[in-house]
């Protein structure tokens, strides 16, 4: 079998939501179901819906939004395990919006003050 790549965003706002509870709880799953060699889990930045925890499974490449610890159990049981899309959690990638750029005009004020 392939190996899986569950990324989760992890962002000031999903931690908000409860990422860290999530990606958590992903990790002790994916222990009791002994999908250890097969599963790894990645903390990476924000991948865009704010409206919940956005969890990116590769290669598959599909998008999850999770609420609850509910949602990451059924992702693990069903996708993970069984192979089969959670079609009522899913995201499409085009809904997602690109991560913002919070990139402010700095001055240089030594050289601003010269002469």
């Amino acid at each position: 079998m392939t190996p899986i790549t569950v990324l989760v965003s992890v962002d000031s706002n999903s931690i908000l939501l409860g990422a860290r509870e999530f990606a958590n709880y992903l990790r002790t799953l994916i222990k009791d179901y002994n999908l250890d060699s097969l599963v790894s889990v990645l903390e990476t930045v924000a991948i865009g819906a704010y409206d919940g925890v956005v969890m990116h499974v590769l290669p598959d490449d599909v998008y999850y939004v999770v609420k609850s610890k509910e949602h990451v159990k059924k992702i693990v049981e069903e996708h993970l395990l069984k192979g089969r899309q959670v079609w009522d959690l899913t995201v499409d990638k085009s809904k997602l919006k690109p991560g913002e750029k919070f990139q402010v005009k700095e001055y240089r004020i030594v050289t601003r003050n010269i002469g």
